[in-house]
């Protein structure tokens, strides 16, 4: 991994907002784990919220994203939920239940994270 990758995917931290590369990546494909290259998300799912982040309303299958709940930490906004790859462990990002329907969710996901 590289010093970047490090620290957002293993450290449990966020990027700054609007600086990740996937951010305004509108090509179509999947999203693999920067970690362990295992699917993630794919390009369809990918919405514009203007949260700086590249955000997904769903993971490309159930099961590939985990999640944990930040539990008094004052390090992550109170409505996210940490999420991490469900295969490697290595964190991704957070959601939030306040996305568009019919999931109502949206993933914001550290770009460092993730290979296109």
């Amino acid at each position: 991994l590289t010093a970047k990758q490090d620290r957002f995917c293993m450290k449990d931290t966020m990027e700054p907002a609007h600086l990740g590369s996937h951010v305004g990546q509108t090509a179509s494909g999947i999203y693999t784990c920067a970690c362990c290259n295992s699917t993630l998300f794919h390009s369809s799912k990918k919405i514009d919220t203007g949260s700086g982040y590249a955000t997904f309303i769903s993971p490309i299958e159930h099961g590939s994203v985990g999640y944990k709940h930040h539990e008094g930490s004052w390090l992550h906004h109170p409505l996210d939920t940490g999420i991490h790859c469900e295969y490697c462990g290595s964190h991704l990002g957070n959601v939030r239940e306040d996305g568009p329907p019919p999931h109502g969710r949206r993933y914001m996901v550290n770009s460092a994270c993730l290979k296109f």
